[in-house]
């Protein structure tokens, strides 16, 4: 792999196989207020939908952007698999061509990274989760918790409680529903389908 570096000042963006699906961007479609009893039904359906996922393995694809150690940048395309079992635990690898060049992992105590791209220079680190921080995240190659990777595969309970907002995108016909994430917010995308309610589309978390 083409950025075998001493360090990774970039992020790394993950999206799973399990969800996909394009949508238009909020700034350019007419939102308006989503009636509660939707809510209620949608928040119910997707934690019904959810309630017995205690584990996942999924293949994901990645893209890795950031500088080399010469303070070149680099954007590459790789793969990996990632590994859930609820709460708290998750587990990603990332390399190319059969090869792991890092693997990231964290629970419910404990965060951990191991840089192997360099066969000269490995690297490990290993700390508090409670500790952890959006910049010691982006530090170590992450854009976002290692927790919220579950949340992104939209296997989580919604906490109706938590519910920050609820749109309706007009024109689209979905819904979007806003909670928040342990460093932001989780977006829940809902797309109506004729006759047959909603599906659901994907999960975006953002800082």
């Amino acid at each position: 792999m083409g950025f075998a570096a001493n360090r990774i000042l970039g992020l790394i963006l993950i999206t799973a196989v399990l969800f996909a699906g394009g949508c238009k961007s909020a700034s350019n479609v007419r939102t308006t207020e989503v009636n509660e009893v939707l809510i209620d039904a949608l928040i119910e359906h997707h934690n019904e939908r959810v309630q017995h996922i205690d584990r996942v393995w999924a293949r994901v694809s990645v893209r890795i952007k950031g500088t080399d150690s010469q303070g070149k940048g680099f954007e590459e395309q790789g793969e990996g698999h990632l590994q859930v079992t609820q709460p708290d635990s998750v587990s990603l690898s990332i390399g190319k061509l059969g090869e792991t060049y890092f693997a990231y992992g964290s629970n419910a105590e404990r965060y951990w990274m191991f840089d192997l791209s360099n066969s000269d220079h490995r690297v490990s680190l290993v700390g508090a989760i409670a500790n952890l921080t959006a910049e010691r995240a982006g530090e170590i190659g992450l854009s976002v918790h290692p927790g919220d990777l579950i949340s992104s595969l939209g296997i989580e309970p919604i906490d109706a409680d938590g519910l920050i907002v609820a749109r309706w995108e007009l024109g689209v016909e979905q819904v979007v529903l806003s909670v928040p994430s342990r460093w932001g917010v989780n977006e829940y995308w809902r797309v109506r389908r004729r006759h047959r309610g909603f599906r659901a589309i994907k999960v975006q978390t953002a800082a």
